[in-house]
């Protein structure tokens, strides 16, 4: 019996795909069960990153919330001294002053402030997805163009 080495699906050994997530089965596979391989390539993500993996198990949740608009509050009041909060809190506030910069400069810039408002809605709506995603995997990628800017 294999597993897979992407979700620790157990897979029949003449399978090509895993039947759960769809990962090749051609990929080097976990033999020793499920959860090694998912723990292990868990883990070493999180490592890159910087972050601990108790940490970013306990607060995928609360980053989530970062991407919320003014929710991004809520994880700086409730889990200060987590640092994967705090990352993903630090691109939600850049989010929200972009926000409020579009829909502030679009009220007061004649003609084209609507294009400034819907640029700035698209551009936000877009990034918290991809923010929301990289929570839920427990990444802490950068977002585009505003990635490498620090508040908190």
């Amino acid at each position: 019996m294999a597993y897979c080495s992407r979700c620790g699906t157990s897979v029949s050994d003449d399978s090509r795909f895993c039947p759960f997530c769809g990962q090749s089965m051609r990929e080097k596979n976990n033999t020793q069960g499920p959860g090694g391989s998912v723990w292990d390539n868990y883990s070493s993500k999180t490592q890159e990153d910087g972050f601990d993996a108790m940490d970013v198990e306990e607060n995928r949740l609360f980053s989530i919330l970062c991407y919320l608009n003014v929710l991004v509050f809520v994880p700086l009041l409730l889990k200060p001294n987590s640092p994967f909060a705090r990352y993903h809190c630090n691109q939600g506030l850049l989010l929200l002053i972009i926000w409020i910069a579009a829909v502030t400069l679009g009220r007061f810039v004649p003609l084209v402030g609507w294009l400034i408002q819907l640029a700035g809605w698209l551009f936000t709506v877009g990034c918290a997805i991809l923010g929301i995603m990289n929570a839920l995997a427990g990444r802490a990628k950068p977002l585009p163009v505003i990635g490498s800017y620090r508040i908190v």
